[in-house]
């Protein structure tokens, strides 16, 4: 299956807890009309889960997560959740990281320039290491979805608006964006095993080691067994 540009991915966050550690109550779903498709307790069951973060475009709302999720649930028997590494030649460098490297280069060169010495070369800014990231898709576009990963974060894309992707090389302990729905192939990616394995088990999949899939009907099961 031919997987489509991703022009519009959806940011996820962890989720808050509040101080007895329970998840903290939020009605950040109805920007946008965005609780259009889903009620009240249906979202409560998304919370603990993740957060969606706020993109700033129509786009994104008046119940288009919703039906993503209605479409993925649809496909429940064929989903299929699994971890690849992300190598760092693919990712971003950390904006604030890149910053900082690139305003230090910039100060070395006017230091150079009025002392008449030769400009220091431009520093090379690269992620510092590999991420492991963790999918939930449907066995249909299971095989291209690394290899599409690869791209959407190595900036092959255009996107609607940006899905902050340099937050895979972050080291800040406080940065809750750990995961993204790509809207336009319907699947969702997580930098963050707990919240893909919530995820996974929000759509009813089991563990089979690091693979996740729908349970088998006792029919299935049966006929397996021959």
């Amino acid at each position: 299956m031919v997987m489509k540009d991703s022009y519009l991915v959806q940011r996820l966050l962890r989720p808050r807890t509040g101080v007895d550690g329970s998840t903290v109550t939020r009605s950040h779903h109805v920007f946008g009309g965005g609780m259009l498709g889903m009620t009240p307790e249906q979202w409560a069951m998304v919370d603990p889960i993740f957060e969606i973060d706020y993109m700033g475009a129509a786009e994104y709302e008046f119940g288009i997560f919703p039906r993503t999720i209605s479409d993925l649930l649809q496909k429940r028997a064929s989903l299929i959740g699994f971890p690849f590494e992300l190598k760092k030649k693919h990712l971003p460098p950390e904006w604030r990281r890149r910053n900082d490297i690139e305003n230090a280069h910039y100060k070395a060169r006017l230091r150079a320039k009025s002392q008449g010495l030769p400009a220091p070369r431009k520093p090379r800014v690269a992620a510092r290491r590999d991420r492991d990231i963790y999918v939930l898709c449907s066995e249909d576009i299971r095989a291209e979805v690394q290899s599409h990963v690869e791209a959407m974060v190595s900036g092959k894309f255009r996107h609607k608006e940006g899905p902050r992707f340099d937050v895979l090389d972050s080291e800040d302990p406080n940065e809750r964006v750990e995961g993204w729905l790509d809207l336009n192939n319907k699947f969702f990616f997580f930098s963050l095993r707990p919240m893909w394995e919530n995820a996974c088990g929000l759509f009813g999949l089991v563990a089979d080691g690091d693979v996740w899939r729908a349970p088998q009907t006792p029919l299935q099961a049966a006929i397996a067994q021959g």
